[in-house]
C-alpha cells in the first residue's frame, strides 16, 4: 500500500510541478509580448516624433517671409491761398481796335524810323600802306622833342627808357584807344599818352586803295642827360 501512495504522491508532484511550469511558461510568454508591444509604441512614438520634426521644418522653411511694411505716404503739400481779385487782371477780348471810317475820311500814315545798329569798324594790323604822321617821321620826332616833357618824379629817381605807346589812326585821322604797352613808370606812361593824345591828325592807312582804320605802335625814349 505504502507503494501505491508513494507512486501517486510522485505523479501528484510531477502534475504540480507541470503545471508550475506550464504557469512559468505562460508567464514568461505574456511578459515577452508586454515588452514587444511596448517597445513598439516607443518606436513607433519615436518615429512619429521624428516625422513631426521633419514636418515642422519644412513647414517654417516654405513659409515666405512677410513683405516689408509699406512707406508712409508722403506728407500733403501745403498750398499757400492766393487771393485773386476781378479788378487785378482786365482782359480784353479784343486787342486791336478797327474803327469804321468814311470814304472822306482822312487816314493819317506816321513814318517809322528804324534805327540802324552800329556797324562795327574792323581795325587792322597790317595794312598795305601804312598810317603816317603829317611830314613823315622826321616831323614825329621833332613833335615829340617839342611837346614830351620829363617827368619830376623820373628825373629825381633817374627812371629812364622807352615806353611803348599802341594806338588806332581811325580811317578820318584821329588818334585814339591808347594803351601803353610796356612801360617804365615814374609818370612817364602817363606823359606819354597825353603827347599821343595831342597829336594832329595822321594820313590813315589804306587797302586796297580806301582808307582804313589800323593800329600803330610808337616807342618813345625818354633819356636823362
Amino acid at each position: 500500500m505504502e507503494i501505491k501512495k508513494s507512486q501517486e504522491a510522485n505523479i501528484q508532484n510531477k502534475r504540480t510541478s507541470l503545471m508550475m511550469l506550464g504557469v512559468l511558461v505562460a508567464l514568461g510568454f505574456t511578459l515577452s509580448a508586454f515588452e514587444y508591444t511596448v517597445y513598439e509604441k516607443k518606436y513607433t512614438a519615436s518615429n512619429e516624433s521624428v516625422e513631426n520634426d521633419d514636418l515642422m521644418d519644412e513647414t517654417v522653411q516654405d513659409i515666405p517671409p512677410p513683405p516689408p511694411p509699406p512707406a508712409p505716404p508722403p506728407p500733403p503739400a501745403i498750398m499757400t491761398d492766393i487771393e485773386i481779385k476781378d479788378d487785378d487782371v482786365k482782359v480784353e477780348e479784343n486787342q486791336i481796335t478797327v474803327n469804321e471810317t468814311d470814304a472822306n475820311d482822312k487816314v493819317e500814315i506816321f513814318d517809322v524810323k528804324v534805327e540802324e545798329a552800329p556797324v562795327v569798324e574792323e581795325i587792322f594790323d597790317v595794312v598795305e600802306e601804312q598810317a603816317s604822321f603829317p611830314g613823315g617821321m622826321e616831323s614825329l620826332k621833332k613833335y615829340l622833342q617839342d611837346n614830351l616833357k620829363f617827368p619830376q618824379m623820373a628825373r629825381e629817381s633817374g627812371v629812364q627808357g622807352k615806353v611803348f605807346v599802341q594806338f588806332v589812326v581811325f580811317k578820318d585821322g584821329t588818334v585814339g584807344d591808347i594803351r601803353v604797352l610796356r612801360g617804365i613808370g615814374s609818370g612817364c606812361d602817363e606823359e606819354a599818352i597825353r603827347v599821343v593824345r595831342s597829336m594832329p591828325k595822321w594820313e590813315p592807312g589804306k587797302q586796297r586803295g580806301r582808307a582804313v582804320s589800323s593800329r600803330f605802335t610808337l616807342p618813345i625814349n625818354f633819356k636823362l642827360n
